[in-house]
């Protein structure tokens, strides 16, 4: 059975065309039955959901799956091309080629291709080699010429000027030999900070923390790479998601026999507007030790003795452990997945905390004996590794490490200063899902084996537990299931399973940490109930390069958050911080990472871990707890770890205060036993701030919601019979509907939809969605709404307004021209609170359906379709957002200036500050045909209509490199009705545009570039569209123009500076006038008095008096 229900399972399912995320699942049935399948949607926002939606489909057929890795897909249906690249930040980059071979089986007549994106790094003159060293000894990490000469543009030079350091590149003098060997039209370049441009690179390197240093800049995201041999191996790559500002970067190569290259390969997608640097490259602990004795385990275990027991040191490799989490994806010693290391892994059959023993053969006494091993801890948070020596059947515990690592090799150094021959014991735990691994085993000349071999016993290993694999012992000695341990909840009757879930947070120092973080995890905690906070005492004593941090991982979904961080502040820091953690439904890890200078006198240290009102089963809060103004915290309120930015307890932000007086609510209502208030902001645009402020929480129903999406609930809007209308999105959807909804305009949007066929709704019957009450707050005022009819004979949507239970019908729609989401309005006048009745009739047609999107209530009258102040909203103006436009949205916004995306100082509107536009900054702007439109809602046929409105551009003259368009997009086609090239307006200007369509249509304004760059911003405002009015004036007419505040100082410095000239030029006249004067007079006339000196000056006027002799 196991076996036909594999068979079913398709193997490639993914959407029909667009860019989406995918995931490569490898299902199992019975016995050793498996497959490989593909995944691919456009719904999913993270890589992890569809791999739990397509878990939960297998489970309900009783197959299970694992997730061998994730990517892209480009799927173009129209040019029959499939194209794979891309990789998960949870899950791996999945393999490619395998998803390419899956997908030519279901698209034969396709072309399949696939990628793994890549691109590196411009160079300086500095002295390279001077003693003629050998082409083996140049860039090996060691100094042969007495200048260190050999070691320069290695992708570092010797050392770091500014920095001091040993094998560093710092970019101040040079590119150290990086070489740019990228295909794209992007490349790295070698580059200085600039302040005064704060959208080229960074304001400071990282070297001199100034605007002088040198830096590499271009744009994410960005990987890093390892390339021996013909074998390229990922070591690192940025994270999705990345805060502004320099981060370091700590990356292990592992041990490398033979040249090798480093890569930065960087993945620009075409609208990205960011930047990324790269500065201060250090290589320490590269150079290969001399006359040490190294086993690599490549062949055997040279000598090392592996104990036999319930657990065993195993040799192996990654390519036959398979992918499993916790897995060394490659060996130490070759950096390859075929390389051989030692693991301990822990099978489902093992018994828990069996105890594997190395050791070593017996070493003379010595103090000057080390040894350096490279340890992999990684998949569990409670696996151990452990280094002693033994002399005469006693241990002595040199070294430990318990936790989770990472995915990483990580350098360990013991040295060994012993009286008595000894044998070093290398012991390792791996708990249940985690694997335990070492490689290079690197022993100093000082390690020498004793010839008379003397017999050093090991101690005996503790007896085993009696608990099963999946169990875990309690102090009692009882066992329990491994998941109750640290949920919070006693399990165990003396509660031990509780008690040791808060020690886990003591860090500790060791070799090869230098510049990694220290890491330690808890046990898996949870589930968690909504009120769950982690409290914890701590120091630290770092530079600002230092931290601490809290982080937050999920091992079902491969993710993890960032929840609290601290820096270092060059002296020393105590506090107690308190970590909102909430509810969280699956087990779940804190870990703790640090990063400090240990060779310093820097310390991190933390104490008294406890974790508060955990349990499921936690009290609700009261209203008084939920009421928060935020003058004096949180007041309970608490950051989602998984959303994609932090809200910020903040003064002075956004509009310039706080909340005092306003209109604008958020009302929540809920009569549940247990709920929880959640507020989401989704980003749209490129700069800005939301803010909240005064959330009060009051008995009783909330009354109609001013505006409705539909992506939460129906806000309180009721059908009138069971089975008529619904909330649905067309990827979950039971009825037919609209492909996307009008909100997102993706098939995981909501809208409400009623099925009009006549099976559901005969002919002349009829089904109303009713609103709650709205509240009268002025005489009049407008409900706008979204709607979408099908093709054929859909049937009608009335719309009634209902007051003391008295229906007025106010608005009929039975006909609609194409297949997109239409606007309609309509004015209330009501004389109390009212209701809207949205009623769809059935015409008898096979099929059909009518869908709802987008409701809005606003004061005041409803103003003139597509005509628009911005005052309120933008009515019914937006941007598209199909990818396949790869268009921007416009941003509305007031005049109050945003500091990196400068704009008109004052609305057309109100000739004010707090007036509201619609506003672009070019600036993000790229090549290959980027644009940024906006939109009208769909219009009927004109003959003779108008379109006014007016535009503010600033671009300087030397980036004006693109045009603001006004375009008419009907069935026909699109066509350009007026065009002005970017500029600088100085102020708001009016422009006039004729407008005929023999169908319906859309008017887009649309901002575009011939060349990059575009910098400057475009503003409109006051749109007003005539229907059948025609225009007064043509277009080319002389147009108004409305200075800006800027523009009227502009003007007054001018009629100064005019002033200025006039005078000097006056000057310069009276002096030639005085001197042709002298030359003509006679010597009788040249004693008398000479100039102009019968003018007077007086206030604006000029006075000529009469000289003595003048005629009068």
């Amino acid at each position: 059975m196991a076996g036909e229900a594999l068979s079913r399972v398709p193997d490639v399912q993914i959407d029909a065309d667009g860019v989406f995320k995918y995931v490569l699942v490898r299902v199992r049935g019975a016995g050793a039955l498996a497959k490989d399948v593909v995944r691919g949607h456009g719904w999913a926002e993270y890589h992890a959901d569809l791999f739990e939606r397509t878990a939960e489909e297998l489970a309900r057929h009783g197959l299970s799956c694992e997730c061998l890795g994730g990517g892209r897909l480009s799927h173009r249906p129209e040019e029959r091309k499939i194209h794979v690249y891309g990789y998960s930040v949870g899950f791996g980059r999945a393999d490619h080629a395998v998803t390419t071979e899956k997908l030519k089986a279901e698209y034969p007549n396709y072309e399949i291709t696939w990628a793994d994106e890549g691109s590196v790094l411009p160079s300086g003159s500095v002295v390279v080699n001077s003693c003629s060293s050998t082409a083996e000894q140049l860039c090996n990490f060691v100094c042969d010429c007495s200048d260190c000469s050999d070691e320069n543009q290695c992708g570092y030079l010797r050392s770091s000027a500014v920095l001091g350091t040993p094998f560093t590149c710092d970019f101040e003098d040079s590119d150290c030999g990086w070489q740019d060997v990228g295909t794209s039209m992007y490349g790295w370049v070698r580059g200085r900070a600039s302040l005064a441009m704060w959208g080229m690179g960074p304001h400071s390197d990282h070297t001199m923390g100034t605007d002088v240093g040198l830096k590499q800049t271009e744009w994410p995201v960005l990987r890093l790479a390892v390339v021996h041999k013909d074998e390229a191996v990922e070591l690192w790559q940025s994270p999705e998601h990345s805060s502004e500002g320099w981060h370091e970067l700590v990356a292990y190569p592992g041990r490398i026999v033979g040249q090798f290259q480093l890569i930065f390969s960087l993945t620009q997608p075409p609208t990205c507007g960011a930047e990324v640097a790269l500065d201060d490259i250090m290589f320490r602990n590269c150079g290969l030790p001399k006359d040490f004795t190294r086993c690599s385990f490549d062949h055997d275990l040279c000598g090392w003795e592996a104990a036999a027991g319930p657990s065993v040191w195993g040799r192996n490799t990654s390519l036959n452990l398979g992918t499993s989490y916790g897995i060394p994806t490659r060996d130490h010693s070759n950096n390859s997945r075929t390389g051989f290391f030692l693991h301990v892994g822990s099978a489902p059959t093992a018994q828990s905390g069996g105890t594997a023993q190395l050791s070593s053969p017996t070493f003379q006494a010595t103090n000057s004996c080390s040894l350096t091993l490279y340890c992999h801890l990684h998949g569990s948070a409670t696996s151990n590794l452990s280094i002693s020596y033994v002399t005469n059947s006693t241990k002595h515990l040199m070294r430990e490490r318990t936790g989770d690592l990472g995915s990483c090799w990580v350098r360990e150094r013991v040295d060994f200063n012993v009286t008595d021959p000894f044998k070093v014991l290398i012991e390792g735990v791996a708990s249940r899902g985690g694997t335990v691994a070492i490689d290079d085993l690197i022993l100093s000349p000082g390690c020498v084996k004793e010839q008379e071999k003397p017999v050093v016993m090991l101690p005996s290993q503790a007896d085993a537990s009696p608990c099963a694999a999946d169990e875990v012992a309690c102090d009692s000695g009882d066992c329990i299931a491994a998941e109750l341990l640290c949920d919070f909840a006693d399990t165990c009757a003396d509660g031990s399973d509780e008690k040791r879930c808060g020690t886990f947070l003591a860090i500790q120092t060791g070799e090869g940490q230098m510049v990694g973080p220290a890491k330690a995890q808890s046990p898996p905690l949870g589930p968690s109930g909504p009120a769950c906070t982690m409290e914890m005492g701590y120091h630290i004593h770092s530079d600002p390069q230092g931290f601490l941090a809290i982080s937050v991982s999920d091992h079902t979904t491969g993710t993890s958050q960032l929840a609290w961080q601290t820096q270092g502040h060059g002296s020393t820091t105590r506090g107690h911080v308190r970590v909102p953690l909430g509810e969280r439904r699956r087990p779940f890890q804190v870990e703790l990472l640090a990063l400090v200078d240990l060779q310093g006198s820097a310390s991190v240290s933390v104490d008294n871990v406890t974790f508060e009102q955990c349990y499921l089963d936690v009290v609700s809060p009261t209203a008084a707890e939920l009421s928060c103004n935020f003058e004096r915290g949180m007041c309970g309120w608490y950051q989602d770890l998984s959303s994609d930015f932090k809200w910020v307890l903040s003064t002075g932000q956004g509009q310039g205060s706080d909340h005092t007086t306003g209109s604008a609510r958020q009302r929540v209502s809920d009569t549940t036993v247990w709920w929880q208030v959640a507020f989401e902001v989704l980003r749209d645009g490129f700069l800005g701030d939301v803010g909240l402020d005064d959330i009060t929480q009051t008995a009783g129903p909330c009354g109609a919601e001013l505006s409705c999406s539909f992506e939460a609930d129906s806000c309180g809007l009721t059908a009138s019979r069971k089975g008529t209308w619904q909330r649905q999105s067309n990827g979950t959807g039971t009825t037919a509907g609209p492909a996307a909804d009008h909100t997102t305009s993706t098939a995981a949007g909501h809208y409400m939809v009623v099925n009009t066929g006549r099976v559901s709704l005969p002919a002349g019957h009829t089904a109303a969605l009713t609103s709650q009450p709205y509240q009268l707050s002025v005489s009049a005022q407008c409900l706008a709404f979204w709607y979408q009819l099908s093709s054929g004979t859909p049937g009608s949507l009335m719309v009634f307004v209902e007051q003391s239970r008295v229906r007025k019908k106010v608005l009929s729609i039975s006909a609609m021209e194409g297949s997109n989401w239409h606007r309609s309005h309509v004015t209330i006048q009501p004389d109390g609170d009212w209701q809207v009745v949205f009623e769809a009739v059935g015409a008898g047609g096979d099929h059909g359906y009518i869908a709802l999107d987008d409701l809005h209530v606003s004061d005041g009258a409803c103003s003139k379709p597509a005509s628009c102040d911005f005052e309120q909203d933008t009515c019914g103006w937006s941007s598209p957002s199909d990818p396949r436009l790869h268009s921007f949205a416009w941003g509305w916004k007031s005049g109050i200036v945003l500091a990196k995306y400068p704009g008109p100082e004052q609305d057309h509107t109100l000739g004010t500050r707090n007036g509201h536009y619609m506003h672009f900054d070019t600036s993000v702007l790229g090549a290959r045909g980027t644009s940024a439109l906006l939109e009208s809602p769909p219009l009927p046929a004109a003959t003779d209509s108008c379109l006014r409105f007016w535009y503010h551009m600033d671009i300087p003259e030397h980036l004006c490199s693109g045009e603001l368009r006004v375009t008419l997009r009907g069935a026909a086609g699109q066509r350009t009705l007026w065009s002005v090239a970017g500029h600088r307006s100085r102020g708001w200007r009016g422009a006039v545009v004729p407008v005929r369509s023999p169908g319906e249509f859309q008017i887009s304004f649309e901002i575009t570039t011939r060349r990059w760059p575009m910098e400057g911003t475009v503003a409109l405002d006051d749109i007003a569209y005539s229907a059948g009015a025609g225009c007064h004036s043509s277009p080319e007419s002389p147009v108004e123009e409305k200075p800006s505040a800027s523009f009227v100082a502009e003007v007054v410095l001018s009629l100064l500076l005019a002033l200025v000239i006039v005078a000097l030029v006056a000057a310069g006249g009276r002096y030639w006038l005085k001197q042709r004067g002298l030359a003509s007079r006679t010597p009788t006339e040249s004693n008398s008095p000479q100039g102009f000196d019968n003018i007077t000056f007086r206030d604006d006027k000029v006075i000529i008096s009469p000289r003595e002799g003048d005629e009068s």
